[in-house]
C-alpha cells in the first residue's frame, strides 16, 4: 500500500515543477532612479568644482542582455512590432546569464534585473507617452 501511495505524490511534485518552469516573470522599470543613489567619483582633471546630479533621472528606456556585467552582449531582438500603446520587441534568449536594464537620464544610468535562467523568450513593451506623462518599460520573459 505504501507503494501506491508515493506514485500520486511524485506526480504532484512533477506537475509542480512543470508548472512553476513555465511560470512566466514580469518586470516594471521604476519610472525614476533616484538621485541620491548616484555618486559622482571625481571631477575631470582641471575643473577646480565638484560635480552633482541635478534630479532624479527619469526612465529612458530598456533592453536585455546575456553574459556578465563585464562581459555582455546586448541583445537586438526580433521583430519591432508597433502596437495601439507603443511597441513590442522579442527577443530569444539562449543559455547563459540573462539581464533586463533599464536606462536612466537619457541612457548613462543602468538599472538590472536578473531574468530566470529557465527563460527562453522575453518580451520588452515601451509604452508611448506624451510630454508630463511618465514613462513606462516592462519585460514579460517566459
Amino acid at each position: 500500500m505504501v507503494k501506491n501511495m508515493k506514485m500520486p505524490v511524485i506526480g504532484v511534485v512533477v506537475f509542480l515543477a512543470s508548472a512553476a518552469h513555465g511560470a512566466e516573470q514580469k518586470i516594471q522599470c521604476p519610472v525614476r532612479y533616484p538621485v541620491q543613489s548616484v555618486k559622482l567619483a571625481e571631477v575631470p582633471k582641471g575643473w577646480d568644482g565638484k560635480g552633482k546630479v541635478g534630479a532624479n533621472l527619469l526612465l529612458s528606456g530598456g533592453g536585455v542582455f546575456t553574459g556578465s556585467d563585464e562581459d555582455r552582449a546586448e541583445l537586438m531582438g526580433g521583430a519591432s512590432i508597433k502596437t495601439k500603446e507603443g511597441h513590442e520587441v522579442t527577443y530569444p534568449l539562449t543559455v547563459g546569464e540573462k539581464w533586463f536594464f533599464c536606462n536612466y537620464g537619457g541612457g548613462g544610468i543602468e538599472l538590472l534585473h536578473r531574468i530566470a535562467a529557465s527563460a527562453t523568450q522575453c518580451v520588452v513593451k515601451t509604452k508611448r507617452v506624451k510630454p508630463g506623462e511618465n514613462p513606462d518599460v516592462s519585460i514579460s520573459c517566459k
